[in-house]
This record gives C-alpha cells, structure tokens and sequence, in this order.
C-alpha cells in the first residue's frame, strides 16, 4: 500500500509543477506589437488630372499636313505617357 501511496503524492507533485511551468510559460509570452494603418489619399496636381486633347485631324491630304498631324499626334501621346508617369510617381507609398 505504501507504493500506491508514495504513487499518487508522485502524481500530485508532478501535476503541480506541470500547473506551475504551463502557468509560467502563458505569462512569458510578449503581446504581439500594435500596428497602425492609416488611411491616406493622396493629392495630385489638377494639371495632372487634366486630358490635353487630342490634335484634330487634318482636312488637307497633302504630305506636308499628314507630316504634321503625324508630329503633333506623337508630341500629343508623349506628353500623355509623361502625364501618366507623373501620376504614378505621386501614387506611389511614401517609403518606396
């Protein structure tokens, strides 16, 4: 009987210290770290906003007047493309 005894004080001890070292390791656990997202909407130039538009089509047929539309119609996209860049550079998230 006296092993039975001896047993079961073994088994309380055990469940004791087995409390203990659960309890300790829940409390040693940091909190994860608050993060703060804020919402930001950017602002743009209102002249990046605005379409310039488009060069109007030449009523002449002549090669010098398609020469040019066929210029102004480039100038007219590149300046679209630099627009767009534009934008996507004010776009972009301030750390990057």
């Amino acid at each position: 009987m006296k092993g039975a005894k001896s047993h079961a004080v073994a088994y309380g001890a055990f469940m004791v210290i087995a409390i203990i070292v659960a309890i300790s390791m829940c409390g040693c656990t940091a909190p994860p770290p608050l993060v703060e997202y804020k919402d930001v909407t950017p602002s743009l130039p209102p002249a990046l906003l605005v379409q310039t538009p488009e060069p109007a089509v030449p009523v002449c047929t002549d090669d010098n007047c398609v020469a040019n539309y066929l210029i102004d119609l480039h100038a007219w996209g590149v300046a679209g493309w630099a627009h767009l860049a534009a934008v996507a550079q004010a776009l972009q998230p301030v750390g990057k």
